[in-house]
Order: structure tokens, then C-alpha cells, then sequence
């Protein structure tokens, strides 16, 4: 007799999802998202490997009311084998956020968790067997990023990237099977193509410029946008002074670039509380009340509404939370803002304080 599948969940209305299922549904998602930065292999690789420990007889029981289980440390193991670290530790801490590395010699018989001694665990065959996973699937060969070899930091920073991405397919996976309505679309924000239209919308009123300040606005402006086609993706400043238009000028180069470079966000970075408030009114009115969020200490929304938010086309955000993302992203709570505002190709503004030199505009290349 055929023993029934394993399953991965188990719906309020007696729906049941196979582990299988789960496996393949996170992998497209998470290799979809980690494309974004030529990472698809990577991601494929960890969705199919997070949750093959729930193929052990103990998770099974656990769905019936059985004894918690450790089951994200499997999938870490079957990655670390493989020569994938990068893997291994953001399937390590998909449920309980990333691990500390640890040192070689930790032993989870000493009361640590690390990620070394979660491994060291599991190469004593102290894990519940799951070698069902075995007759299920395989796992696929994921080549590394040639930028994770470039530093420590750069290892570093792709581990937390490819962490957010699998944090947030499981969840949306998840989320799409327990409610049983599909998945919804990633992006529901405007496309740079529509925005661009309606900053011209916006400007057109602007032409031909009377007076000489508005004259100097204008040739600015036009700079902007010019350069923001043709320059080839980088760092630039822009300086211009005060009251020449620096708002309206810096958001047509961002959408210019974004434009010409395939881009599908901006985000625009600003010290302030009160400047973001400004700032975000200003391209609520160019873009649209629903292509623009603001983000920063002095703005709630609630679960729902912020995962609609992460499709906005452009972000308005205080310096603070743009700092912090790289450093919460060990956290589960915090993982999926990561990759849903840095994986979908974005542009990045980060003004600094208003400049009060006279000289014309100029984007320089830093």
C-alpha cells in the first residue's frame, strides 16, 4: 500500500498542501525574485531546500498536534553539503531569522545555536531522518553571483538579499494556499513608463519659462532629463541652488534613468521627517496619490496595507529605515522589505542638504 504524501500545511477548512507542492511553489517565487540581481539559480536552489526536513515523521505529526520540531536545519545541511553556503544559512534562519556563524567547534549539546553547530548537528545524524525528500526531488547545481566573490561584504549583504527573497516566497506561497485565493501580483504600482508621462503632464505648463528664474528652472530640468537618458547607470551628484527646482529636476533625471535602463522603482532617500512630508506631497501630486509611499517614523499602516504598499513605484523614506534594511534583514519580521524594494530593479536618490552655490546645474558622476 502507497503511504499517503507528506504534507506541508493543512488549511482551517481541511485543504491540504504536499510538502512537494510547497517546495516547488516557494522555488519559483523565490528564484522570480532573486532574478532581479542574477541570483534566479540561488533562489531556486533555497526554495526547494527550505522545508525538505518537513518530510521526517516527526513534522508530520507536529501538523496533528505533535511536538514542535526543528525542520529548517535539514534543508541548511542538504545546502552546506553541497558546497553552498549562501543557501545554508538563509535556509537555516528562515523561520527564526539568520544565524550567527559561530565557530567550527560549537555543539548544540553545549546549549548554542549557532549556524556551525545547527551543521555540526546535523553531519551526527542527530536530526529526524527526512531522507523521503530524496525520492520526491533533487536538488539543482546553483552557480554563485561573480560580484559574492568580490569581498566578505559583498558575501555578506548577497546572503541577507538571497534570505529576504526566500522569507518572502514562503510567505507568499503559504499565504496563497491557506486562503486558497492565487497569489496576487507583485508589482501593482504604475509603470516607470506611465510615471514619466505624467511628470511631462506636469511640466508642460512650465514651457516656454517667463522670466529669468524660471528660464534657469527650465534649462535645469532639461538637464536633468537629458542626462538621466543617456548616462550609463552609477553615482551622481546634482547641485543646484536653492529654489531652482531641485524636487521636480531630481525626480525627471530618476525616471529618465530608470527609464532608459529598465528600472521599475525609485527611491528617494531624505534626512528629515518634514522634508520627506514635503517631498512625497510634491510627487503625490506629479505621480499620483497611489504610486507614491512614505516611510519614516511618523507614518502607520497596517499588515495588509503595507504589502500592498511594497508595489509602489516610487518610496519616499527616511535616511534611518534606508540604513537600517541591511541590518534587520537577520530578522524574519523585518526580511521581506529587502528584497521587495531592492530585487525589482530600482533607482536610488539620497539628497543631501540644500546647496546655496550659484553656479548652474550639473550631474557629475561621482
Amino acid at each position: 500500500m502507497e503511504s499517503p504524501p507528506c504534507l506541508a500545511h493543512i488549511a482551517d477548512d481541511g485543504r491540504q498542501q504536499t510538502v512537494l507542492a510547497h517546495l516547488e511553489g516557494t522555488a519559483a517565487r523565490c528564484a522570480a525574485f532573486a532574478g532581479a540581481f542574477d541570483a534566479e539559480a540561488q533562489g531556486r536552489l533555497a526554495g526547494l531546500a527550505h522545508d525538505v526536513g518537513k518530510y521526517a515523521d516527526a513534522f508530520q505529526k507536529r501538523l496533528h498536534g505533535g511536538p514542535k520540531v526543528d525542520h529548517s536545519t535539514a534543508g541548511a545541511w542538504e545546502c552546506f553539503q553541497r558546497g553552498q553556503p549562501f543557501a545554508a544559512f538563509a535556509v537555516a534562519g528562515h523561520h527564526a531569522g539568520l544565524p550567527d556563524g559561530g565557530a567550527r567547534t560549537d555543539s548544540a549539546e553545549h546549549g548554542k545555536s549557532t549556524f556551525w553547530s545547527r551543521m555540526n548537528k546535523a553531519a551526527k545524524g542527530a536530526l529526524p531522518s527526512y531522507t523521503a525528500w530524496q525520492q520526491a526531488l533533487s536538488l539543482p547545481a546553483a552557480s554563485f553571483p561573480a560580484y559574492t566573490q568580490d569581498s566578505q561584504s559583498a558575501g555578506m549583504f548577497f546572503t541577507r538579499m538571497l534570505f529576504s527573497c526566500l522569507v518572502d516566497a514562503d510567505y507568499r506561497d503559504t499565504e496563497a494556499f491557506m486562503t486558497g485565493n492565487p497569489d496576487p501580483p507583485a508589482e501593482t504600482g504604475q509603470t516607470v513608463s506611465a510615471l514619466w508621462e505624467r511628470l511631462q503632464t506636469f511640466v508642460k505648463g512650465w514651457f516656454p519659462p517667463k522670466g529669468d528664474l524660471n528660464a534657469c528652472r527650465c534649462a535645469i530640468l532639461n538637464h536633468c532629463m537629458e542626462e538621466g537618458s543617456h548616462c550609463a547607470p552609477g553615482l551622481f551628484t546634482l547641485t543646484v541652488p536653492t529654489g531652482g527646482g531641485k524636487t521636480v529636476s531630481s525626480l525627471a533625471f530618476a525616471l529618465a534613468h530608470a527609464k532608459a535602463h529598465g528600472y521599475r522603482r525609485v527611491i528617494y532617500v531624505i534626512p528629515y521627517t518634514s522634508i520627506i512630508e514635503q517631498t512625497a506631497q510634491t510627487f503625490r501630486e506629479i505621480l499620483g496619490e497611489e504610486a507614491v509611499l512614505e516611510h519614516h517614523s511618523g507614518v502607520f499602516y497596517d499588515i495588509d496595507e503595507a504589502d500592498q504598499l511594497l508595489g509602489c513605484s516610487h518610496q519616499c523614506l527616511s535616511s534611518v529605515r534606508f540604513r537600517k534594511v541591511p541590518f534587520i534583514m537577520g530578522k524574519r519580521s523585518g526580511a521581506r522589505r529587502l528584497s521587495s524594494r531592492m530585487s525589482c530593479g530600482s533607482w536610488c536618490i539620497k539628497p543631501q542638504r540644500k546647496c546655496t552655490r550659484l553656479p548652474a546645474a550639473a550631474i557629475r558622476r561621482r
